[in-house]
């Protein structure tokens, strides 16, 4: 049976049983590996340019049917209709379409023993119909119509995930409405700030359009955004030629964005709260945004310098005047290693803003680590600066490291 065949059997108000003997061929174009679909596959046309939702009572199944996998579905027994206004495939269950039981998953679910590459289709807002319900599309100039770099894709609160809905806009203020699983893998990340392509399943839930992706992979929003801030737009410069641009003069930036790890923690608040020192290989720096910004230590950013002013302040080089909607976070949970030396090595011009770890030193000075503590080894000393707001401020140092 073809999609259109299918599909044509759905009416409004009515859950229609197939009862052909018949199959369906369909490539798994969306799976439920990230959790931002539930118990539910997207099968699209091999031979045209429709999709249907699939409806399983069953995690977990992308180990069975990832994308790109072709199956073949027995329709004897099953049912299709409108599940919230989205053409469905499952079982009759009297007033809706139902989940197809586990039990009959693999008698029903047919993988064949092929594969085939999944590809988008290009779309624009103003093209989209139903007939591109349950399709993968892509749109361009797309960007979240308001987000902060402390914009999460849901609410991943253990004893309570809950699903978010972002409006998407482009450059004409045409808008879309992702949503987001509180049970998706990827629930906590970072929103990305830029603008740029989506690849995304096109659905509808009761009286309006919606969007899924599959995973974060699915955005790549590097650009500047439609007033021309955000994302990591232009070139990559690394930290190190970014710093050496400096020659004593400020320098207005633009066209080049850095990439890096953050190595400040706003968490301890041992750093102004409109600051964040970002490590890119053995070379770091210190950005300010106009604004307080909350970017957690450990995330991997994009920082779009249009605008920036690369600076000296009071010796310390700086990226002042940052837009924060020009962070991009990419990634958490990333480390960088120390870099092991002792107090007489330590060359501002090299390791200013990095992550350094002194060994054998002592701190001598006070008794709590807002005093004016030194730190000592065999080859010098140098001051251990904690600002009088960190949360440790007032604990007791260790006078041995």
């Amino acid at each position: 049976m073809t999609f259109d065949d299918l599909l044509a059997k759905i009416e409004v108000g009515k859950i229609n049983n197939v009862n052909e003997d018949k199959y369906l061929e369909g490539l798994v174009v969306a799976d439920d590996k990230s959790g931002n679909f539930y118990k539910t596959i997207i099968l699209h046309d091999m031979h045209g340019e429709k999709g249907i939702a699939v409806s399983i009572d069953e995690n977990e199944l992308n180990a069975l049917y990832p994308v790109g996998q072709v199956v073949y579905v027995a329709l004897k027994d099953l049912a299709v209709g409108y599940y919230e206004g989205l053409p469905t495939l499952g079982v009759n269950s009297g007033s809706s379409v139902g989940r197809i039981p586990a039990g009959l998953i693999r008698s029903v679910m047919i993988r064949s023993g092929r594969t085939a590459a999944v590809t988008a289709r290009p779309k624009k807002i103003s093209e989209l119909s139903s007939n591109d319900f349950n399709t993968l599309i892509e749109l361009d100039g797309m960007e979240f119509e308001s987000a902060t770099a402390n914009t999460t894709f849901a609410d991943a609160n253990p004893d309570n995930p809950q699903s978010v809905n972002h409006n998407l806009k482009n450059c004409q203020n045409q808008k879309l409405v992702l949503r987001n699983s509180g049970y998706a893998d990827f629930a906590s990340q970072k929103v990305p700030l830029g603008n740029g392509k989506i690849v995304c399943v096109y659905s509808w839930f009761r009286n309006a359009a919606q969007l899924f992706i599959r995973d974060p992979s699915d955005l790549s929003f590097t650009g500047p955004r439609c007033d021309g801030t955000g994302g990591g737009s232009g070139d990559k410069i690394s930290i190190e030629s970014l710093r050496a641009k400096y020659k004593g003069a400020d320098i207005t930036l633009s066209g080049e964005y850095i990439q890096g790890i953050v190595i400040s923690d706003v968490e301890n608040k041992n750093i102004n709260g409109q600051n964040m020192v970002v490590q890119d290989g053995d070379y770091g720096i210190l950005v300010r945004f106009t604004s307080p910004i909350n970017v957690p230590l450990g995330s991997e950013v994009k920082i779009n310098l249009n605008g920036g002013v690369l600076s000296s302040f009071n010796g310390l080089l700086q990226v002042q005047n940052v837009n924060n909607t020009n962070v991009e976070p990419i990634a958490t949970g990333k480390t960088v290693a120390p870099k092991v030396l002792t107090v007489g090595q330590i060359d501002l011009k090299v390791h200013e803003s990095t992550l350094i770890r002194i060994a054998n030193a002592t701190l001598t000075g006070g008794a709590v680590y807002s005093s004016k503590i030194q730190l000592k080894d065999a080859t010098g000393e140098v001051q251990l600066y904690t600002s009088s707001s960190a949360t440790f401020a007032s604990s007791s140092i260790l006078p041995e490291m």
